[in-house]
């Protein structure tokens, strides 16, 4: 690319380009940036980190330790690579940026696919959060209270996820992803403090088969925590180095899930300080490296830990024994339900992008509503009359109120419905996960850099190339991953 065109040329002028063939400093300053370096990748570790962690030792167990940890490397690369390519269709639209703008300046009638698999992504992982509330909450209570009535409210997973749901209520509805970050930092924190029962337990095994808790025992034949081991450790867990088979696809999305933090690169982008590409480049490489490292270690001992009967929930096959493993359970609670406003910020814009396309659809035949609008334009080129485009208005409150408490509880509804985290993680892996971080990356970086290549005759790059190579790939790998969960 040309830098002249896209970087900060000094540390005083911040330039972005606002239209194909022309360069302007950005003047326009907000109290909407407020983010830092360090609160960026603390924003966006945390929506890297979550349930992918759960579930990565299953994910190196579907596919053997040597593989798996391949995996990790390629899908962290590729997780890069679009992060990468997103931050540099943002300077087309600067401080404005969202997929619905970069869809209205490329594919401007493909836009309500766009952000309707951003809102479906999202969405399922937010289900998901839930979900793992559901799954720990009934042992921690046990853990904590082992003389509760085994027909106790206090042990359904419905009930502690309506306590969940009750909890994020405030989080939920706050404007600015940037107020998230002291919430993000004790988050991370509990992702470290799995990462030391994981490994710790690895290190110093001990044999809990003849400590489990007699409540415990109830629990399981309850069958509200299905997946308890009571042999953990096994004597001689068995370890396969790699895997070749068609099982293998199907947890295969949890690779490019647990690497998925796309929905929120624009958000950050948006309201950094200083979001010049050095600085940018800085947080979504320490923010990748960050979590490879971090899934590493958690497959690898978790894996190495439980070998071919681990499952979905690494936390959860620890029996609740000793104080160390019922505090993990519990902040991993606390983790979730931290990182779910995470998922409900974008998962909202993008709603209210798939709400207005149905509205200019519905009016098509208004020509004030069509796809190619002035409205739509000006986000091309950057008019500084006053005029701003409907989508790149704050949304109402009215709205913002009922979008947010219908997310709400249209989650809730499904995880209390769906027990089983594994078939959730693929299933968004395979389509919302693989769609904004392979498909839409590539090729709205290839769409805008083709174009604007053409327009100043300048020689196409081999960068153009990767972005639609990793389209393709994101297709392929949507296809073969969704056959194999509904048909295998």
């Amino acid at each position: 690319m040309n830098n002249l065109e896209y970087e900060t040329l000094n540390d005083t002028e911040n330039l972005e380009l606002n239209d194909l063939n022309e360069v302007r400093p950005n003047t326009s300053k907000s109290k909407n940036e407020t983010g830092t370096t360090i609160s960026s990748i603390i924003t966006l570790s945390n929506t890297l980190l979550g349930s992918g962690m759960l579930a990565m030792p299953a994910a190196l167990a579907s596919s053997g330790l040597c593989l798996g940890i391949i995996n990790i490397a390629v899908f962290g690369g590729g997780a890069l690579f679009g992060l990468w390519l997103l931050t540099r269709c943002a300077t087309y639209t600067g401080r404005n940026s969202s997929f619905f703008s970069l869809s209205m300046i490329t594919f401007p009638q493909a836009s309500i696919f766009f952000d309707l698999a951003i809102s479906i992504k999202c969405f399922g992982v937010s289900v998901s959060y839930l979900i793992i509330v559901g799954d720990l909450m009934p042992m921690v209570t046990l853990g904590l209270f082992p003389n509760t009535p085994i027909n106790s409210v206090l042990l359904t997973r419905e009930f502690w996820i309506t306590v969940a749901i009750l909890v994020v209520i405030p989080l939920a509805f706050m404007r600015k992803l940037d107020s998230m970050r002291h919430t993000s930092f004790i988050s991370l924190l509990a992702i470290v403090y799995l990462l030391f029962i994981v490994v710790y337990y690895y290190l110093v095994p001990f044999n809990a088969s003849n400590d489990i808790k007699e409540s415990e025992i109830k629990l399981s034949r309850r069958n509200i925590n299905s997946e308890m081991n009571s042999s953990y450790p096994q004597v001689s867990p068995k370890i396969e180095y790699f895997i070749f088979s068609m099982d293998y696809f199907k947890n295969l999305p949890i690779f490019v899930f647990a690497f998925t933090c796309h929905q929120n690169i624009l958000s950050v982008y948006n309201e950094m300080k200083d979001n010049r590409q050095k600085n940018v480049n800085k947080i979504i490489t320490s923010s990748i490296v960050f979590g490879m490292v971090l899934y590493w270690i958690v497959g690898i001992c978790g894996y190495l830990t439980f070998g071919d009967k681990t499952e979905s929930n690494i936390i959860s096959m620890y029996p609740s024994t000793s104080n160390i493993i019922l505090f993990g359970q519990l902040s991993m609670v606390i983790m979730v339900i931290l990182s779910y406003p995470l998922q409900m910020f974008p998962c909202r814009l993008s709603l209210d992008k798939v709400f207005y396309n149905l509205k200019r659809i519905i009016n098509r035949n208004n020509d004030a509503q069509s796809l190619l609008n002035p409205n739509a334009t000006s986000l091309i080129s950057g008019s500084t009359n006053g005029g701003v485009s409907p989508h790149s208005q704050q949304i109402s409150d009215k709205k913002f109120f009922f979008m947010t408490l219908s997310i709400l509880i249209c989650s809730y509804v499904l995880a209390c419905s769906v027990e089983t985290l594994g078939i959730v993680l693929s299933i968004v892996g395979a389509t919302g996960s693989t769609m904004i971080c392979y498909i839409l990356p590539g090729l709205l970086y290839y769409k805008l850099e083709k174009e604007n290549t053409r327009n100043n005759s300048r020689k196409q790059s081999n960068t153009i190339y990767a972005a639609l190579f990793m389209f393709i790939i994101g297709i392929i790998l949507m296809i073969v991953c969704l056959l194999s969960i509904f048909l295998l």
